[in-house]
């Protein structure tokens, strides 16, 4: 008996250490709540503005109509106005329809070029330029020539397609002019160095020729119509050119290569006539010929010379982007023709433009800053299928065009 009531001493005591020891919840004791859960920021509400023409200030969001005093409003907010407004045409008021800048079509740092991170907000201007445009002037008459600082690499198919290289189009008016000038001045002194070449050389071999005629009236009937006059004539109007101070004056220089030219093709022929007056296969005869295939060759290499003056004016899709905000009050600078990646992304955004604006925007050939792969050519974007290709920079071919601008991010 008294065993056993040992052991249930023990028992019992066993129970209170192991309370003891782990505690033991009660009403009068409550375990410490857990830490509530942190709860869930507020949702962004885009600040709104008064006394403005639009809803919003910045920072602007892809989808916005910017307005000339600095405020926007979401595309979709007009779209889903009932009415079309009696005067306008469109969804857009009076006071928006007359003040309109620009659709925001991009808000990012893909669009930059190399390893710009950068974020860029672009808007593309509404009007677009009708089928005026060429990338150069054709009556210029330049030659293809491609200009590394305007190419950027196009793969995939239309819906898909995606860019590398230059996608940043903002100055590229200036590169252009800067290197079609650079190389039409290349041009200009590689012909120099090719005609103080040419002249003395053919000025000898008309004096031996003569020399060689000299006792055979027939050969130098031939050569004695040929007057050494004119060859001093412009041998002295290019010695003039080239010693003359100022700019370049190619047009000068054209019409002097035009000169030589001329007489260079009648000294051939008349090199080729008299050697026919002498027995072939005769000295006088061979030397003859020598001197005309020579001359021939000339004549080839100064035909083929195509020489050019250009200005800044006469990249006119470019120029005609660059002026686009000249009526603006405000946000009248800052204007560029878009690569093909910046115009590809405008035409994502094409059904927005088409809505506010009440036009179909359905142009088969819009004009890039991007020298296209053939040296000869920029891409084009045809807008009512999004596929790109590329047309000629000289021709006169006329593109549609674009123009878009950089907007304040704050």
């Amino acid at each position: 008996m008294k065993k056993t009531l040992f052991t249930f001493l023990v028992m019992l005591m066993s129970i209170v250490c192991v309370f003891v020891l782990t505690g033991c919840p009660s009403p009068e004791d409550p375990a410490a709540p857990e830490d509530p859960a942190t709860p869930d920021p507020a949702p962004y509400v885009r600040p709104e503005v008064t006394g403005k023409i639009g809803r919003y200030g910045t920072p602007y969001e892809v989808g916005d109509i910017v307005f000339t005093d600095g405020s926007a409003t979401p595309a979709a907010d007009i779209e889903s106005r009932a009415d079309v407004d009696s005067v306008t045409g469109t969804k857009l008021t009076v006071a928006e329809k007359n003040a309109i800048v620009a659709y925001i079509f991009y808000v990012g740092n893909e669009l930059n070029n190399g390893n710009d991170t950068t974020t860029r907000t672009l808007g593309v201007g509404f009007e677009v330029f009708p089928y005026s445009n060429v990338w150069i002037s054709f009556w210029v008459g330049v030659p293809d020539y491609s200009i590394d600082s305007l190419t950027c690499s196009v793969t995939g198919t239309s819906g898909a397609y995606s860019f590398s290289g230059i996608k940043n189009g903002r100055g590229k008016l200036d590169d252009a002019f800067n290197a079609y000038r650079a190389y039409s001045e290349l041009l200009v002194e590689e012909t120099k160095t090719k005609i103080e070449v040419m002249l003395p050389n053919v000025t000898t071999y008309l004096e031996e020729a003569i020399n060689i005629a000299t006792g055979n009236e027939d050969a130098l009937t031939y050569l004695s119509n040929i007057s050494g006059e004119d060859i001093n004539e412009d041998k002295e109007s290019f010695d003039a050119y080239v010693n003359a101070s100022g700019p370049i004056d190619t047009d000068h220089l054209v019409s002097i290569l035009g000169s030589i030219s001329a007489n260079f093709h009648e000294i051939y022929d008349a090199f080729l006539s008299a050697a026919g007056e002498f027995d072939i296969g005769s000295e006088e005869s061979d030397l003859l010929y020598s001197y005309s295939t020579e001359v021939f060759d000339y004549c080839e290499e100064l035909d083929s010379i195509h020489l050019f003056s250009i200005e800044r004016n006469d990249f006119v899709a470019f120029v005609s982007a660059e002026e686009y905000g000249s009526a603006f009050s405000s946000y009248s600078d800052g204007w560029y023709l878009p690569t093909i990646a910046e115009l590809y992304e405008v035409w994502k955004k094409k059904d927005d433009l088409c809505a506010i604006m009440g036009e179909e925007y359905d142009y088969e050939q819009v004009v890039s800053a991007t020298q296209a792969a053939d040296a000869g050519k920029c891409d084009l974007l045809n807008f009512s299928s999004g596929e790109i290709s590329s047309g000629s920079k000289t021709s006169g071919n006329y593109y549609a065009a674009f123009a878009i601008r950089e907007f304040p991010a704050e």
